[in-house]
């Protein structure tokens, strides 16, 4: 995600999302005509722009290894590929007997969609809702500094996002708490904590950390994907 924010290609970003949306079977691909996906991002509707569009897209995302593409007739197959850029084959997250978590992972509902959110919202926003949401903790904390190491995004990026998501009602402050710094002339600092509101905060709600092993009859309704944290 952070390669994806920092060269703005937010329509990849997008379409990404897409494709995870509606490839939720083995063996994880799909094809539809290039109009189709160009609508669903808000992009061209006429038919040899939007095909221009999306295949330029694909190229991007290609180029992050996230995807894999062959012609099926006249349209793309594409099939997604694991989360972390490497190119390997896109595997279900799975928990281990006991119900923790092997493999650290988030729900995006389909109300992102279906309430216009991923046209509602800045790419500054977008990344810092995936961030929050797989974070999977009731409050947590964005500062700029640490949210910017961490994930591979500019302390901008995370104020833009922040304000922005704030601003839509999609997450609020929770609670203030007074800590030592060293960094404020007093000695004393300001820690925000901030919660997800719904629908975005299912995560929590549905106990992701005692999930069962994922699987088609699990998932309607929401996209899985993996934890975003870059290595």
């Amino acid at each position: 995600m952070a390669q994806l924010v920092a060269s703005r290609q937010e329509k990849a970003l997008d379409l990404l999302l897409l494709v995870y949306a509606v490839t939720v079977k083995e063996d994880f691909s799909t094809s539809h005509w290039s109009t189709t996906w160009a609508r669903a991002i808000n992009g061209s509707y006429d038919e040899r722009s939007a095909s221009a569009q999306i295949s330029r897209l694909w190229r991007q995302l290609e180029s992050h290894k996230l995807i894999a593409r062959r012609q099926s007739g006249r349209q793309a197959n594409v099939k997604k590929l694991k989360e972390d850029g490497t190119g390997k084959p896109y595997t279900r997250p799975v928990t281990e007997k006991d119900g923790l978590l092997s493999e650290v992972y988030f729900k995006l509902p389909y109300e992102y969609w279906d309430s216009n959110w991923h046209n509602r919202l800045t790419l500054p926003a977008k990344a810092v809702l995936l961030i929050a949401m797989s974070l999977r903790k009731p409050e947590f904390t964005l500062p700029d500094r640490w949210t910017s190491e961490w994930y591979g995004i500019s302390e901008a990026t995370v104020t833009r996002g922040r304000a922005k998501l704030e601003a839509e009602g999609i997450i609020a402050v929770a609670r203030e708490e007074t800590t030592s710094s060293l960094r404020e002339m007093h000695g004393y600092g300001k820690r925000i904590y901030y919660r997800l509101e719904d629908p975005f905060n299912r995560n929590i709600r549905n106990g992701l950390a005692q999930l069962s092993p994922v699987g088609p009859s699990s998932e309607k309704g929401k996209v899985i994907i993996r934890t975003i944290r870059p290595d």
